[in-house]
């Protein structure tokens, strides 16, 4: 199976990122990075991030766009792109609605 090079770069991102944010966040709250969506020319790159529990996400989000420098230099030392994307972070709104649905099952 080939793999575009935005494919390949994306799930590298991934990696690198989640293993960013267990050296910072520690392991409270719980913080997954669900996917990773990157532009053709790999300039930007939009992160979804999973938070647990819930009523932290807003808090977690801020202090990471106060984090997107060292995020960004943290990629820069672990992955070798001659693009360093610029990162958006966004909760994962369809991870939230599958984990509801997932919920009313076991009902």
């Amino acid at each position: 199976m080939s793999y575009t090079r935005t494919e390949r770069v994306s799930s590298t991102l991934k990696k690198v990122i989640a293993q960013f944010l267990r050296e910072e966040g520690g392991s409270f709250p719980l913080i997954t990075v669900t996917k990773i969506s990157i532009s053709k020319d790999l300039k930007y790159s939009t992160v979804y991030l999973s938070v647990f529990p819930d009523d932290k996400e807003k808090e977690i989000l801020m202090s990471l766009e106060k984090k997107k420098k060292d995020l960004r230099n943290f990629v820069k030392l672990n992955m070798r792109l001659k693009v360093l994307p610029l990162f958006e972070l966004k909760i994962d709104g369809g991870e939230k609605h599958r984990q509801k649905i997932d919920a009313m099952d076991t009902l």
